[in-house]
């Protein structure tokens, strides 16, 4: 009876309107498209300021606001169509409901766009005229509406179903260890933050810490603020824990090995030191390597 969209951040949808009937302005970018990440985006960089937004410098389109950047000076006929933009969350439920509106942990994700300090649009985004763009914020939690009638049938949705906002994939993950956070926000910033270190792991390994202080944060160790449900700031360490992985295993089943091959590994001394992904955390840029007791692993 309820459908809720929960995806990967760093990621927009442009739509030529806001209404219902509205279509893509332009295709949505990969954030790891190599085109975003050359020479010109330099200039972008200067735009930022990490003590505002706590959001550091990343490669690609990691920070959401370079995929704006770029289309707006790459692309301008395509730029102009744009008439609304929505995170991807957002999209979907848009795609579900004709209701297109924004959500701040989405917005607040490593994406130069959002200031967590005081819950609103970062000086970049205002500058650049982007702010004025994004769809009406919402919370995660409120419903948007029913399913609209000519999804429900082709996708075999109820058509009673309700839809919600939507969220991001690793503060879908924190909302249910918040204080007030199901219950909504006006409770929620009346309550203490638990101490406690949520991981959330997939392509990446996300480490959030709500309540600890954002001044420990170092942005060239790809320390960030991301922004939980009710828009509070919540510090982030993070590294690409699955992309590492997927390398070592080098194709074969996650499954194969079981704790006495764990056991075996440690006896010989055999370490897999970061980075094997090409992206994301404190060792971004070094070229991972194995050591079998202590020198390089045998051809």
């Amino acid at each position: 009876g309820h459908v809720i969209a929960c995806t990967h951040g760093a990621a927009l949808v442009a739509l030529d309107g806001a209404g219902a009937d509205a279509g893509l302005a332009w295709e949505p970018l990969d954030y790891e498209y190599a085109a975003l990440d050359g020479a010109a985006a330099q200039d972008f960089a200067a735009g930022n300021d990490f003590g505002e937004t706590l959001s550091p410098e990343l490669p690609a389109g990691l920070n959401a606001a370079r995929q704006l950047w770029w289309m707006e000076n790459t692309h301008p006929a395509a730029w102009r169509r744009t008439r609304c933009l929505v995170p991807y969350a957002q999209y979907w439920a848009w795609r579900l409901s004709g209701v297109a509106c924004s959500e701040v942990s989405s917005l607040g994700c490593h994406t130069h766009l959002w200031n967590p300090h005081t819950g609103d649009f970062s000086r970049l985004a205002r500058a650049r005229g982007w702010a004025q763009r994004f769809a009406p914020l919402r919370s995660a939690w409120e419903v948007l509406g029913p399913v609209r009638a000519d999804v429900a049938a082709p996708w075999g949705l109820p058509a009673a179903a309700r839809v919600h906002v939507g969220v991001h994939d690793s503060n879908a993950c924190l909302a249910r260890y918040l204080p007030g956070a199901l219950d909504g926000a006006a409770q929620a910033e009346q309550t203490l933050l638990p101490a406690l270190t949520l991981v959330s792991s997939g392509t990446w390994t996300v480490l959030m810490a709500p309540g600890a202080p954002a001044s420990a944060l170092v942005a060239g160790q790809d320390m960030l603020a991301n922004v939980d449900v009710t828009g509070r700031l919540t510090p982030t360490a993070r590294f690409m824990g699955g992309r590492e992985f997927a390398h070592l295993l080098d194709g074969a089943c996650a499954d194969a090995a079981g704790p006495q091959d764990l056991r075996a590994l440690v006896a010989e001394r055999l370490h897999a030191y970061p980075a094997f992904a090409a992206q994301g955390g404190p060792f971004a840029g070094r070229a991972g390597c194995v050591l079998w007791q202590d020198r390089p692993l045998p051809a």
